[in-house]
């Protein structure tokens, strides 16, 4: 099966990390969501430089369903601005959407 796969960035706070994986591959709007461990982050912005130790999502889907992940992300997210990018997978082994 060909797809084209996207791999979604996200931070959040670890409370709030569960909920939202399980919430994205039970809405089989996500492949997978791994919930990686508390790293500290900087950031830049409101002419300010900002601190914050976070839980990161790495989630996998189909490219089709971006804007819905990134709704999914903004309704529960309790940050302003959230830190959600995505970037292109060239290729992934063909039995894992299988």
């Amino acid at each position: 099966m060909d797809i084209d796969l996207g791999l979604i960035y996200c931070t959040c706070p670890r409370e709030l990390a569960i909920e939202m994986a399980r919430a994205l591959v039970q809405r089989r709007l996500a492949i997978s969501v791994d919930v990686l461990p508390v790293a500290c982050g900087f950031a830049y912005w409101d002419s300010d430089s900002h601190a914050g130790a976070d839980v990161t999502l790495l989630i996998t889907a189909a490219d089709d369903l971006t804007d819905e992940i990134y709704d999914a992300i903004l309704e529960r997210h309790p940050g302003e601005r959230p830190p959600v990018v995505t970037t292109a997978v060239g290729r992934s082994y063909a039995g894992y959407i299988d």
